[in-house]
């Protein structure tokens, strides 16, 4: 994770800062501390993790794609952790 965090292009460290910035904002609010960590941890499991469990072999984590079986509890896993980031 470091390594590929190390390796994100220009364009993801300024879209990062402009979230950040953006929700600064929910720092006034009391009762909603946490909104801007639980938005850029949302984000970024949405982006980067959420697909390499859709296919794993475009993110060199198997050799092959997976078999029909597999692929369907990938797609399950997957929308389950999206559903449950999206509450």
């Amino acid at each position: 994770m470091l390594h590929v965090c190390t390796q994100l292009s220009m364009q993801h460290s300024t879209l990062f800062c402009c979230m950040a910035e953006g929700l600064m904002f929910c720092r006034l609010v009391p009762l909603s501390q946490d909104i801007p960590y639980i938005a850029i941890s949302s984000f970024i499991f949405l982006r980067f993790f959420i697909p390499a469990i859709l296919s794993p072999k475009l993110f060199s984590l198997r050799e092959h794609h997976p078999d029909q079986r597999t692929e369907r509890t990938l797609k399950l896993v997957a929308k389950v952790s999206s559903c449950r980031l999206r509450v």
